[in-house]
């Protein structure tokens, strides 16, 4: 008798734990569920085509860790932050939610391939675009992570997703550009632009523009997907390009940036730096930008393509570029990130062990920091 229940009790565990595995399949650690989820939209690479996410926040003068914790092993874009929860992308084909306060982890989700572009959100749903070999576009519930929904484009993606008024527009690496409607998903409409696009989708008035890796850049009906023009670019785009009111600012190489004039496409003017452009324009509120070069040069541009160097920070850089209230952080490969005024002066640096190569996040204060290794940092 007491073997039968010994054989009976074991069956049963054995059955839970089956049912534990299948129910959190895809997630990394069992998942804690995200209590408060605010009314909030990130809209694709760097929360919109300002490309300014945190420029109304303000950061401590002389800041401290106060966590640190690994998630992956490297970063897609920056952080998305907002109310208490951080959204981070790593390389190793993971996308996590945590408390922002703390650094306690709400969840892991492994996806098929790295996300590309960082994650867009509408609300208590997330969304991503992966470098797949079937190119994934995947829904998730923020609360948990649950999986929606995939749909399959069938070759990488090969920028970030754009995700305006319930619908995503995503590109493949084929040159395929999808309208993705985000119940279902439901596909609207699939145009074959003659390359990849470069650089993720800007939508102004009734129409997307698209920098494909052939330097086109062209103009597509939001509605049907029909291509109405384009214009010839000086090169292929070294970084996201951004929205400044009705004009484009567009950083191609070999370290060139143009602003393109929309509706029209008319190029206004074009600007020489001493390197390529791999962070995204850094636009501000008076009508200027920042840009920050591969060899760590910070560049002050204004209206009318004068460019200033306003700090030479002495190391190479990528992707690393945040504009805030009261300054800009660069992150430098050699792990320093800097603070500085917006005339060029400097404010404060911190060196850590590892690069920074995509844009730190800003919130209430706070500062969080993506290494290449795969630790966030948090610092206020």
């Amino acid at each position: 008798m007491r073997g039968k229940l010994g054989r009976c009790l074991r069956s049963v565990n054995s059955a839970a734990a089956l049912l534990l595995v299948l129910s959190t399949a895809g997630c990394l650690r069992p998942p804690h569920a995200v209590t408060r989820i605010d009314s909030f939209v990130w809209s694709g690479t760097l929360r919109d085509a300002t490309r300014t996410p945190y420029i109304a926040e303000r950061t401590a003068s002389d800041p401290a860790i106060q966590w640190e914790q690994r998630i992956g092993r490297g970063y897609t874009d920056v952080p998305a932050v907002q109310g208490e929860l951080l959204l981070a992308t790593s390389t190793a084909k993971t996308m996590t939610v945590v408390n922002a306060e703390t650094g306690r982890r709400y969840w892991e989700h492994r996806t098929n391939g790295p996300v590309i572009g960082g994650l867009t959100r509408l609300d208590d749903r997330v969304y991503a675009a992966t470098q797949s070999r079937d190119g994934r576009v995947e829904a998730f519930t923020l609360a948990r992570g649950r999986h929606l929904w995939t749909f399959r484009m069938h070759s990488p993606a090969t920028a970030g997703a754009l995700l305006l008024d319930s619908v995503l527009y995503v590109g493949s690496q084929r040159g395929d550009l999808f309208a993705l409607h985000i119940d279902g998903p439901k596909q609207l409409w699939l145009t074959r632009l003659p390359s990849a696009l470069a650089a993720p989708v800007v939508s102004f008035g009734g129409d997307l523009y698209a920098l494909t890796a052939r330097d086109s850049l062209l103009a597509v009906d939001r509605e049907s997907g029909r291509m109405r023009g384009g214009v010839k670019m000086a090169g292929s785009a070294s970084a996201p390009f951004a929205l400044q009111g009705d004009r484009l600012i567009v950083p191609v190489h070999p370290g060139l940036v143009q602003a393109v004039r929309l509706p029209d496409m008319r190029i206004e003017w074009t600007a020489q730096l001493d390197a390529p452009i791999l962070a995204a324009p850094a636009l501000d509120s008076d009508g200027t930008f920042f840009l920050l070069s591969r060899i760590g040069d910070v560049w002050h541009v204004d209206a009318g393509g004068g460019a200033t160097r306003i700090a030479r920070l002495g190391n190479a850089a990528t992707g690393s570029l945040t504009l805030t209230a009261d300054g800009i952080l660069a992150g430098m490969l050699d792990g320093t990130l800097i603070m500085l005024r917006r005339d060029g002066t400097e404010i404060w640096r911190r060196k850590f062990d590892h690069s920074l190569q995509t844009p730190v996040a800003v919130k209430d204060g706070a500062i969080y920091v993506p290494l290449a290794d795969g630790h966030m940092v948090m610092l206020r």
